[in-house]
Parts: structure tokens; sequence; C-alpha cells
């Protein structure tokens, strides 16, 4: 029989059901007795066998799982049904609240499991829509500048890029020598490019 592994709350079962059976029939323990007797086995045993700290039940020999058995009966033997009961029950809420416990980090893990995922989401997210607004700007080839085409693309590119409407005169042309700052006056620098003359 494959060996029955440590159950959930930690605390180690007692070998295979057949050899399990044959050292409570050893024993002399009734099942009540018996059921305190395999949460605490492993307990005993280390007691017993100071060398075999890690070892599972079953990797004792027969005579060492007799030997625990018998220090267990002696324990038990003066023990009353109310008091196995009561251990029993003990035993009970222990593991019911270290199951609750065992839950409650669980959930909690997964929650910050949650959170850091949707801070990661969210940071992709960001980082992939923040930039959608700034166009890297194209170095035009030489050749592109030659072309009248290419270079009207270009210019416009970089225009619209830099977020500012250039304009296509000179402002010191409609300079107010009167004044050397003004609002602008579409009449009175209607009059100016008349006075020097200048054709748009």
């Amino acid at each position: 029989m494959v060996p029955r592994v440590a159950n959930d709350d930690g605390l180690p079962w007692v070998g295979s059901h057949a050899k399990t059976k044959d050292v409570q029939k050893a024993s002399g323990l009734n099942s009540d007795q018996w059921n305190l007797f395999e949460k605490q086995a492993r307990k005993v045993a280390n007691q017993l066998l100071k060398e075999k700290p890690h070892a599972t039940w079953c990797s004792y020999s027969e005579n060492e799982k007799k030997m625990a058995a018998q220090m267990m009966k002696e324990t038990m033997k003066n023990a009353t049904q109310k008091q196995i009961s009561e251990s029993i029950a003990r035993w009970k809420i222990q593991r019911t609240i270290f199951v609750k416990v065992r839950q409650g980090k669980q959930k909690a893990k997964e929650k910050e499991n949650d959170e850091r995922n949707f801070e990661v989401g969210t940071a992709a997210i960001y980082n992939s829509t923040n930039h959608l607004d700034v166009q890297p700007t194209k170095v035009p080839t030489p050749s592109e500048l030659q072309d009248p085409i290419q270079s009207m693309y270009f210019n416009s590119t970089m225009e619209l890029s830099s977020s500012k409407i250039v304009m296509d005169f000179d402002e010191s042309e409609y300079q107010d020598t009167t004044t050397s700052a003004r609002a602008f006056d579409p009449i009175k620098d209607a009059a100016a490019r008349n006075k020097l003359n200048i054709t748009r």
C-alpha cells in the first residue's frame, strides 16, 4: 500500500492503511484513543527517536512502531473517555482555525496578485496610449530635401509636430516705428504694406 502523506493541516498520518490497522491492534487502543494517537504519533515517535526527526511514520521499523505504540498506550491508559473526546475536539478546532487562516492567506495573496496585475495592466495601457500624440520627427534625406514635394511634406509635418502655425512672412516688415509693441491692426498693416509697395 502507498503510505498516506501528511494531512493538509500539517499533522502526519500513520503509515499505510494495512500497517496502521496492525499497529492499532497491537497497541490495544480503542478507536477514539487511536484517533488521538494517529495525530500525535509523529510527535511521540520523534521524542523516542531523536535520530529521525524528519522521517515519515512508514519509514520506522515495525519494532520502532511498536515501541511508539506502547509509549502512547501507557500515556493513554489512565485517560478518561471525556478527556479523549475533549482532546479530539480541540484538535478539530485547531484544524478548522488552520484551514480558515490558510484560506485567508490564499485570498489575501490572490487579492495582492489582482492588485499587482491591475497596476501592471494600467501602466501598460498608459504607456501604450501616452505617446500617441507625440510623433517622432523623421529626418529627411538630402534627396528628399531636393524633391519639392518631399520637401513640402517634411516642412508641413515638422511645423505641425511643433504645435505652431508657421507664418510665411517676416514680422519685421510690419514693425510700427512709433510703437515697440502693439496689437495686430489690419488697417495699419495694410497701409504699411501699400506704403512699402509689397504685394502678396
